[in-house]
């Protein structure tokens, strides 16, 4: 949730980095579910899948498959009004296999669930490296 604690505090200096951070800073996500999940008690992965990444995979799949951005933007409409702790990858993918039929289903619950394709590690590997960018040019001999 810190892209959407970034872009409520631009106004006041805090700077903001990554697709969620623009998402929430211009107003394409708007709250709270659209990053949040739910995890496991026992080992702390996620088991549901944040809207964040639903929508990056259709993003990802829509101009391979050439589907129509009007059909995609009701199947995404009608993903986003499941509550956030209710999607699960598999429902989540069994609806986008509905819109992308040529996909496989377990293809489709990689793009949801890998960190090859979670757009919220994408995100902070590129503030984590921006970070180092910093501090490389800064005198590092207090460390």
């Amino acid at each position: 949730m810190g892209a959407l604690r970034a872009a409520d505090c631009c106004t006041v200096g805090m700077m903001g980095i990554g697709d969620i951070f623009n998402g929430f800073h211009f107003g394409y996500f708007h709250s709270d579910s659209d990053v949040a999940v739910k995890y496991d008690a026992k080992n702390y992965s996620e088991i549901t899948v944040p809207y964040v990444q639903v929508d990056h995979v259709v993003s990802i799949l829509k101009p391979q498959k050439r589907i129509p951005d009007a059909k995609a933007r009701l199947v995404l409409n009608a993903l986003k009004k499941i509550p956030w702790h209710d999607r699960y990858p598999t429902l989540i993918a069994d609806h986008l296999h509905e819109l992308f039929k040529g996909v496989k289903r377990e293809n489709l619950l990689e793009y949801l669930t890998s960190v090859q394709y979670s757009l919220k590690i994408k995100d902070a590997v590129m503030a984590a490296n921006l970070i180092a960018r910093y501090y490389s040019k800064k005198d590092m001999d207090f460390i």
